[in-house]
């Protein structure tokens, strides 16, 4: 078993804190949310979750789909999360709630800016 994975029955808590952070703040269903981390973005949701030195991860509505980046896009989408690392680490179940914080970037609708809005918490 590879490391970053949690043992056989045991519940990696560390996509449920991301997921209701996400779903909260871009007003999403749960299964959108599960599409994109069992396809190809898993990678990315990985590498910030196991990877030390990856300190960001941005998640945005491209229209009706749901994208995720670890680095920002040149142009940004009308609404991202973003969350950020505040110290270099590999999160665990813990340890994510203590070392990430999560904000909003909202778009300015003639687009020429994006202004970070509250934090990001579930609903």
């Amino acid at each position: 078993m590879a490391e970053g994975q949690a043992a056989q029955g045991a519940k990696d808590s560390r996509y449920d804190w991301l997921q209701e952070r996400v779903c909260s703040s871009l007003k999403i269903k749960e299964e959108q949310f599960q599409k994109l981390v069992q396809g190809e973005a898993r990678a990315q949701f990985s590498d910030f979750l196991e990877e030390a030195d990856t300190k960001r991860l941005l998640v945005y509505l491209d229209g009706k789909d749901l994208g995720v980046a670890i680095k920002p896009p040149a142009k940004f989408k009308r609404k991202t999360v973003y969350f950020v690392k505040t110290a270099p680490a590999k999160l665990d179940n813990d340890n994510i709630r203590k070392l990430v914080s999560c904000r909003q970037l909202v778009a300015d609708p003639a687009g020429f800016s994006c202004h970070p809005t509250h934090p990001c918490a579930p609903a």
